[in-house]
């Protein structure tokens, strides 16, 4: 999870300049828990996994999200040890109510492209 703010918010954010702009960059490094033990178990990491992530954007104003398959679909819920793959859309929604603007990587499926 990489966000960016137009200010820096904590001593580790770096300031790269885009055409003229000074921007504070936080980096969300911890990967996602990879689904072992039970179902519950699985959900509880992710959980305490995204609130970790989510106060690291905290003072942020856009972040970008690049999940390994895109965002989640009906065949890897939370419960799923596939879910690691996955960004959900409850965690976007918290990111968006929290005001941050997302950019989502999403992968196209094998379909052409206007059936996707």
């Amino acid at each position: 999870m990489v966000s960016y703010t137009r200010t820096a918010s904590s001593p580790a954010a770096r300031e790269p300049r885009a055409h003229g702009c000074s921007l504070a960059l936080a980096y969300f490094s911890e990967p996602i828990p990879r689904g072992h033990g039970s179902a519950q178990q699985r959900v509880a990491e992710r959980t305490a996994w995204f609130g970790r992530a989510r106060n690291a954007v905290a003072d942020t104003d856009l972040v970008f999200l690049d999940p390994d398959n895109g965002l989640e679909v009906p065949s890897a819920p939370l419960t799923s040890p596939l879910a690691s793959k996955y960004a959900t859309v409850a965690e976007i929604v918290a990111l968006l109510d929290d005001g941050l603007g997302i950019v989502l990587y999403q992968h196209g499926n094998r379909a052409p492209w206007p059936e996707q």
